[in-house]
Parts: C-alpha cells; structure tokens; sequence
C-alpha cells in the first residue's frame, strides 16, 4: 500500500507504507492511518524525523535483504528527503501536514 502525504506548503509526497510507517514514528506519531499533525507541531515531528535518521534508528532501514546481489539498499535519509522538505515548507508556511492510505487514482 502506499501512503500520501499532504500539505497546502508543498506537492504531495507519496512512499510504501514499509518505509512511510517508520518515518511516522520517528516523527513521534503512533502510525495510525489517516494521521495529521497541526501547524504547532510541524517543527517538533520534523526535528525528530532528522534525528532518528541521524541517530540510525530505522528499523531494517530500508531491509538489504530486499535488494538483488547487484543492487544498493537505498538509505532511509534518501528515502526521506522529499518528506522533510514538505515538513519544512509546512513548518515555514505555519501550516499542518496531512497523510492517508493511497491507491494511486486521480480524483
């Protein structure tokens, strides 16, 4: 499955629920789908969101044993970036961010 998240800051930022739900935990939410954080809490989740993954603290990150012989695994800091720019444009904007499950149609 594959979670969106959104913000009236920045474009839609959409990750499989394996990666997207220990971000929402990191960011210090219960990982409960549909999930919201408030304009308030923006800088805190997104200041815990960068140090969880400064501190190594994603489960598997991002599961090597997923990746062929001739593949990296890709780093949880990568997978991550486009989250962390919507949180900063929302934490610059004063303005909440959003996530739901997504199927991939276009409304």
């Amino acid at each position: 499955m594959m979670i969106r998240f959104s913000s009236e800051a920045g474009r839609n930022v959409t990750l499989q629920d394996r990666y997207a739900m220990p971000f929402i935990h990191l960011m210090g939410h219960s990982g409960r789908v549909p999930g919201a954080l408030g304009a308030a809490d923006v800088g805190a989740a997104l200041q815990a969101l960068k140090q969880g993954l400064s501190d190594g603290r994603m489960p598997g990150d991002e599961a090597a044993e997923d990746a062929d012989d001739d593949e990296r695994p890709v780093p949880a800091s990568t997978r991550a970036y486009p989250l962390i720019q919507l949180l900063e444009a929302a934490e610059r904007a004063e303005t909440g961010v959003l996530w739901d499950y997504y199927d991939g149609a276009y409304i």
